[in-house]
């Protein structure tokens, strides 16, 4: 819905004017979450003063359904989800709308703190803290290796043996391409070699990353494998899998050569951690995605 302003007057007139029968409230939770932007910026307050030529936008109402998100676990301190693949947790510089931070925040309207990240194209269950305290509390648990992360993801071959433990120095360049830096990698990259412009950033220092890899079952040419995190590195289980031969399906960026149904086959399983407030262990399970039973 949009309007160009022929008059001076105010953004509370206009948003009015456009749906005469919403209360004050509810125009004022437009604004709040989001929709109401002049000349495409977002405005955040209703009393805004408009000049002839500006133009009104109101924009549809953020789905918390349709965007896939689903609460499992809700109190006064945190909020467990499970998030879809193809969604960002945090904005990024190409995407600040289509988040689910941002549609926390919109349907739930509080204040809503990021905690940990899960890749855009990774499924599964995460956590987001009501409160700064909270999100310390956690997040101090994820420094000291103290959550439990269980992943499962479909890969190409089969690993050798099949149970077992990844363990490397991890680090990001310039492009966001993340690789193992040790001198004696146990890695072979089969499918794809490292990129020759491979550039480290200078502010970075390697970081330990260990996964413990499990074979589950094997297929005709790809196989399911249970990771268990003892470190939470940026794209740690994809690095891990590509350099080990055996690349997450669907996952271009770290070598993958096989596509099954146009996504990343990684998803998020298990989450457990202590509660900040109530300090008792919650244990939180994302069943794995319909479309891995038609892998």
């Amino acid at each position: 819905m949009k309007t160009k302003i022929q008059e001076k007057t105010s953004l509370l007139t206009v948003l009015q004017q456009l749906s005469p029968d919403s209360s004050k409230n509810t125009l004022k939770s437009w604004v709040e979450q989001g929709r109401v932007s002049v000349d495409n910026v977002r405005v955040d307050t209703y009393m805004q003063e408009l000049l002839p030529g500006q133009e009104v936008t109101i924009g549809h109402k953020v789905s918390f359904s349709d965007a896939g998100v689903k609460i499992l676990y809700e109190d006064r301190d945190l909020v467990v989800i499970e998030k879809p693949n193809r969604l960002l947790t945090v904005a990024s510089l190409s995407e600040t709308e289509r988040t689910v931070h941002t549609i926390l925040k919109r349907r739930l309207r509080r204040m809503v703190y990021p905690v940990h990240r899960l890749d855009r194209d990774t499924s599964g269950v995460m956590i987001f803290a009501y409160t700064p305290e909270a999100r310390d509390h956690l997040k101090e648990q994820f420094l000291k290796h103290s959550i439990e992360r269980v992943y499962y993801a479909y890969v190409e071959g089969t690993p050798s043996p099949k149970k077992g433990t990844w363990r490397s120095h991890l680090i990001e360049d310039d492009f966001y391409y993340v690789k193992s830096i040790d001198e004696e990698p146990q890695r072979r990259y089969a499918k794809t070699p490292l990129k020759p412009s491979f550039k480290i950033k200078k502010e970075d220092a390697p970081k330990l990353a260990i996964t413990h890899y499990e074979v589950i079952e094997e297929k005709k040419d790809i196989s399911l494998v249970k990771f268990k995190l003892e470190t939470g590195r940026k794209n740690q289980i994809r690095v891990h899998a590509s350099e080990a031969g055996f690349p997450i399906v669907g996952d271009c960026k770290y070598g993958a050569q096989t596509q099954r149904r146009g996504r990343l086959c990684l998803h998020a399983h298990i989450l457990g951690f202590e509660h900040p407030t109530k300090q008792k262990k919650m244990r939180f399970i994302s069943p794995l995605p319909a479309y891995f039973s038609t892998l």
